[in-house]
């Protein structure tokens, strides 16, 4: 099998092991590079926080038990001179070396040693408490090296937090010690935790990375079935949400290609079968006409009114067609324009006065005001001839057909309601697709191509207007659309 490089599994490997690396790489800093700055840091902060809260508790009745717990818990020296730099108090719980005084037990110092450190430290009192006074401040802190008042063997700095206090000087040290040591043991820990770090991520990135592709990888091989229309159904997308959505949208996907082709192939046959109609009877009558010479001039000019009707079917039906697939594919062009509706409305209903006159039909008008939009006059005056024409054919016996002009605030609603069935529950979902037809029981021929629901649809579409269809009830469907009145 080929190791794709570019693949899902091996990039979140890929990334989660990037990220463990900078993680590792990062804590190997703070514990190598940055820890002796970040120990001296600490060991500074809580130096000056002891020394403060010390200041604060000078000349309490328990300050020496509170002083020697401090001095034992933060491992600190804590010496108090008078103005002159005698010693008031000490407290050196562990024996640490300050710049007043040594270890105990230390009685290996030269005697020169000595000398020179008792000299150090009378010269570093006057030095600090005049940098105090000088500086007017409150509080000091110093470092030093160790060796300037110990003995040069012992490689360690002292930090040194100075204040005043009542009748005197609060001095408290910490010493600050290498911790070489300490790092070389941390350093073969961290060795020794960043191996196992780095098996456990490696073994976990894996296991995160199959867990993700692998219902992905599933999606994709089920994916293929869709040229087939088809997509499995045990293919539910594994536990992420993500996943399961898309093998939704996919299985959704698989059914509405079935549905399209079942459209399709439903679409070709009608459209095929009422093609063929009109086509077999102009053929049957131009023959009759040709073979018949002697039929009489009434008979001839009936069969020839036949072959006007038909044609004109057929044509009606072939400009449909055409007229939905420029809709569909977006080649009819939009163009927006002011125009009266109300006007519109009533040019498109005078077109249809064959059938109040012919065959008594009732065209009605229901309006109030002369309504103004700014919208595509042309393909809305398409939309009311299709609905209008099937609110002729699909109305009930008293042939009426009603026009409903609706003003609400600034949108205005066009209804046009026939008098008929109505539409089937099960079938006013499909009402708009091309080639859609509802048996009817009024008695009359359907002369329509079936296009008409599905050219208003795509029309109202294109101007992005809403529209819809519901059953009244009274009896009847109302097909409606909106549009927006033109601001004065």
């Amino acid at each position: 099998m080929k190791f794709n490089l570019s693949s899902i599994k091996f990039r979140l490997w890929l990334y989660l092991t990037i990220f463990i690396v900078f993680v590792m790489a990062a804590i190997w800093m703070l514990q190598t590079v940055f820890l002796e700055p970040y120990y001296e840091f600490v060991r500074t902060s809580d130096l000056k926080s002891a020394g403060a809260e010390i200041a604060k508790a000078y000349g309490e009745n328990d300050f020496k038990t509170y002083a020697e717990e401090v001095s034992y818990k933060d491992n600190i020296v804590i010496n108090i001179f008078d103005l002159q730099g005698n010693s008031v108090y000490e407290a050196n719980s562990f024996g640490i070396r300050g710049p007043f005084g040594q270890a105990p037990g230390n009685t290996d110092v030269p005697k020169q040693v000595k000398e020179g450190q008792q000299t150090f430290q009378k010269e570093f009192f006057a030095n600090s408490v005049a940098a105090l006074n000088k500086q007017d401040n409150k509080e000091i802190l110093l470092k030093f090296s160790d060796s300037k008042f110990n003995d040069p063997k012992f490689d360690s700095s002292v930090l040194l937090y100075v204040t005043k206090v009542a009748d005197g000087y609060l001095f408290v040290s910490t010493e600050i010690r290498p911790i070489d040591a300490t790092a070389k043991i941390i350093e073969s820990q961290l060795m020794i935790i960043t191996i196992i770090v780095f098996i456990l991520a490696a073994l976990m990135s894996i296991l995160i990375a199959i867990s993700i592709s692998r219902p992905l990888s599933k999606i994709t091989l089920a994916s293929r079935e869709l040229a087939n229309k088809r997509f499995p159904d045990d293919c539910k997308g594994g536990s992420y949400a993500e996943t399961r959505e898309l093998a939704e949208t996919l299985r959704k996907t698989a059914a509405d290609l079935n549905k399209a082709e079942n459209l399709r192939k439903e679409f070709i046959g009608n459209i095929s079968h009422d093609l063929r109609t009109p086509m077999t009877m102009i053929k049957a009558y131009a023959e009759a006409l040709r073979d018949l010479p002697d039929e009489t001039q009434e008979r001839r000019n009936s069969d020839l009114s036949i072959i006007i009707h038909e044609s004109d079917r057929l044509a009606e039906m072939i400009k449909d067609l055409l007229e939905l697939s420029k809709l569909e594919a977006g080649i009819n062009n939009t163009e927006f324009m002011e125009f009266s509706i109300t006007d519109l409305v009533k040019e498109v209903l005078g077109s249809y006065n064959l059938y109040k006159n012919r065959d008594n039909y009732n065209l009605l008008f229901d309006y109030k005001d002369n309504i103004v939009v700014v919208s595509d006059k042309k393909k809305l005056e398409q939309v009311l001839h299709n609905l209008i024409f099937n609110g002729i054919i699909h109305t009930g016996k008293d042939l009426t057909v009603t026009v409903r002009q609706i003003s609400s605030n600034d949108r205005i609603r066009i209804e046009v309601l026939d008098s008929g069935d109505g539409i089937p529950d099960d079938k006013i979902d499909s009402i708009w697709e091309r080639y859609f037809k509802i048996e009817q029981n009024t008695g009359r021929t359907s002369e329509g191509s079936g296009l008409g629901l599905a050219i208003v649809k795509s029309a109202l579409e294109s101007i992005k207007s809403d529209f819809g269809v519901y059953n009244s009830e009274n009896g009847g469907a109302v097909f409606w659309f909106e549009l927006n009145q033109k601001n004065n």
